[in-house]
């Protein structure tokens, strides 16, 4: 009868080695670990402000704009809004309810308001610029456009070479935010207008090619 060779055994007390595990993939960066408005940083290195700012003011004033680029980075992909301008007596009431898609790639919604009273001004536009100001994914349109280069046109300030971040212009009127919008990717369309209230649909616009169609 044969007998099997006996297996060699390690040193007492030595553990059997462990199994190096198979190196996986690096995991994605996240959407806004990063700097990616270089250029509208820079602006609030040395920020041209009012010589009455204390020295406490100013650094007040740039933590509270670059909290507000960070936000804006990390805001998701604009996908679709309504908005709802809403006349009580002399004040324009804006609601912008919307859905953007985040670093995921999932779909959420968000809603922004903002009013505008007084007089001497567009007051429709002044609430919906307002709501737009007050939301880091329509804000984001405006950064991109800046940060590329692009001018999105009167509707939009892009504040290049101040102490300032982009925002959309309040009581510069309607046709001229929906214009920017416009430049910027986004139809803006009336679909409800009474003495009342209006009613506006935002969509992403369809590319044209070559041959003008849709």
């Amino acid at each position: 009868m044969r007998f099997s060779k006996p297996k060699r055994m390690g040193s007492a007390g030595s553990k059997p080695a462990a199994k190096k595990k198979a190196a996986g993939p690096k995991p994605k960066a996240k959407a806004g670990s990063y700097s990616k408005y270089k250029g509208i940083r820079k602006d609030f290195e040395n920020p041209k402000l009012p010589q009455d700012f204390t020295p406490a003011k100013i650094e007040q004033y740039k933590k509270q704009n670059l909290s507000k680029i960070s936000a804006v980075e990390n805001a998701g992909k604009l996908e679709s809004a309504d908005i709802v301008v809403e006349w009580r007596g002399q004040t324009a009431h804006a609601t912008v309810r919307y859905a953007y898609k985040d670093s995921d790639g999932k779909i959420k919604y968000g809603e922004r308001t903002a009013k505008a009273g007084g007089g001497g001004y567009d007051k429709e536009s002044a609430a919906i610029s307002g709501a737009l100001n007050a939301s880091p994914e329509f804000l984001k349109l405006a950064f991109d456009a800046r940060e590329k280069g692009n001018d999105p046109g009167y509707g939009v300030t892009l504040s290049k070479g101040q102490a300032s971040t982009p925002y959309y212009g309040e009581g510069v009127g309607v046709s001229s935010t929906r214009a920017s919008l416009k430049r910027m990717g986004y139809d803006m369309e009336q679909v409800a207008d009474t003495k009342t209230a209006s009613v506006y649909t935002l969509r992403k616009a369809k590319k044209t090619t070559a041959s003008g169609k849709k």
